[in-house]
């Protein structure tokens, strides 16, 4: 799949916010059930969007839970931008949904509301291009990310550095992400296979809904050894990474994260195509979007750990609006996150952190 281009148009840096994260009172204990909802309640006076623009809906893999929730707090307005608005444009609601991107993608085959759509894998995106959700032009590549074996200690089992194959062949269990839904385990399988230690190891699986439950059941010490993205071994460092599986390690996969706009299964909303307040929803998708791949979105990628992959300098025009983008055009009123990962409480502590970094 080819980059498109990014939309690399110079950004203005973005102002400290007054922001606090809130857990929905329903989650004020912690709790087994899927589907969990999160809220992240930005504090920005005065900042309720029009009752006429719909929420820009953000799916988002369970990886980049933390890096694009900062990079969406980023994009609120400290009170006196608030007060005096930006070009009389009202502030955009983004509401993040964040699971597995194979979870996320069959969400959006059956319909499920859906703007945009950020995947830790090119082929959960290559199954919306075949069913005709996502236009092959519009997806970006802009990050990439690697492997990692964890354990909750070294132990004294066998070393797994530089190979591997001994330590695994002792373990007990290994958490990966369930393959046939998780791009982490996917990865993960396809790295094991290489490594010819996949068919040995397939009993002893613990298969994951997301890559974030394959990590918090080697924190709960449900399994000995997992397998995770690097970016998300650094959340905790209290895991040791035991193995890091090199790129150019001879089997190792090709780790890409692809984004681009949905278009929507609703037939009503189909035929509303082309109308005004359709096309000013397009154009606050694509300002998102463009955010979402800026200057200042990489460099909170790079701090997270992922590798930041070019992108073209300019990206294709929103439907109505072709004005650079600086941080006025995508203030944020609200950031409402829905999360089916069973680690969620764990999780968006890292983001809890990161926002309250910002605030004065």
């Amino acid at each position: 799949m080819t980059a498109m281009p990014g939309g690399d148009r110079p950004v203005a840096a973005l102002p400290d916010i007054d922001a606090r994260v809130d857990l929905h009172p329903r989650l004020a204990r912690p709790s087994g059930t899927a589907g969990l909802v999160l809220l992240l309640a930005l504090s920005l006076a005065s900042c309720a969007p029009s009752p006429a623009d719909r929420p820009v809906h953000l799916f988002v893999a369970a990886s980049l839970q933390e890096a694009v929730g900062e990079i969406v707090a980023g994009l609120a307005p400290d009170a006196a931008q608030a007060a005096d608005g930006a070009d009389g444009e009202p502030p955009i609601e983004v509401r993040l949904n964040v699971a597995s991107s194979g979870v996320l993608r069959r969400q959006i085959e059956r319909s499920d509301r859906a703007d945009l759509f950020f995947s830790a894998s090119t082929e959960e995106m290559q199954r919306l291009i075949d069913a005709g959700r996502v236009d092959p032009s519009q997806v970006l590549e802009p990050l990439s990310n690697a492997l990692v074996l964890i354990a909750a200690d070294a132990g004294e089992g066998p070393a797994c550095d530089p190979d591997p194959s001994a330590c695994l062949r002792a373990a007990a269990r290994l958490a990966i992400g369930n393959p046939d839904s998780v791009p982490a385990g996917r990865y993960a399988r396809q790295w094991l296979e290489a490594l010819g230690a996949w068919s040995d190891l397939e009993d002893r699986l613990l298969p994951t809904p997301d890559v974030r439950a394959a990590l918090a059941a080697v924190r709960s010490g449900g399994a000995p050894l997992g397998v995770v993205y690097a970016t998300d071994a650094a959340l905790f460092p209290e895991l040791v990474v035991v193995h890091r599986v090199p790129p150019e390690t001879p089997g190792a996969p090709e780790i890409r994260y692809a984004l681009a706009p949905v278009r929507s299964g609703d037939d009503d909303t189909q035929g509303a195509r082309g109308s005004r307040q359709e096309l000013r929803h397009e154009a606050r998708v694509r300002r998102v979007l463009d955010a979402l791949v800026g200057p200042s979105a990489r460099a909170v990628y790079q701090r997270h750990g992922f590798t930041v992959l070019p992108v073209s300098a300019q990206s294709p025009p929103a439907s109505t609006s072709q004005r650079p983008l600086h941080h006025g055009d995508a203030r944020v009123a609200a950031v409402r996150v829905r999360s089916t990962s069973p680690d969620a409480h764990a999780t968006m502590a890292s983001t809890r952190t990161a926002l309250e970094r910002r605030t004065p």
